[in-house]
């Protein structure tokens, strides 16, 4: 029986990075009030962050997706531009600075 599992595909890694995003929007809206919810205790920088997280590395796998790169190596494509590798990095860096606030 052939193996269905293998590296993930270019489009995998567009649906997982467009699901991480929804999350993150999810959340922000949830604890800001703007969807409707149960009251939460914490204070609402806390869920921002949290859902930060989320939609920040969504976006790097997003933008990975239209730079042509592959799900399995984590990196831009060879041959893309300073300035998509800045953004990139900066994404990251971005999503684990929003972690920041709870350590």
């Amino acid at each position: 029986m052939p193996s269905t599992s293998g590296p993930a595909t270019s489009k995998e890694l567009l649906v997982v990075g467009l699901f991480a995003i929804a999350m993150g929007a999810m959340a922000m809206l949830a604890v800001t009030g703007i969807l409707p919810g149960k009251g939460t205790r914490a204070p609402i920088w806390v869920g921002v962050c949290g859902g930060l997280v989320f939609v920040l590395a969504g976006g790097a796998l997003v933008l990975r997706w239209l730079a042509g790169g592959e799900a399995y190596d984590g990196e831009l494509p060879r041959g893309s531009p300073l300035w998509l590798h800045g953004v990139y990095y900066l994404l990251g860096l971005a999503c684990i600075g929003s972690l920041a606030p709870y350590s």
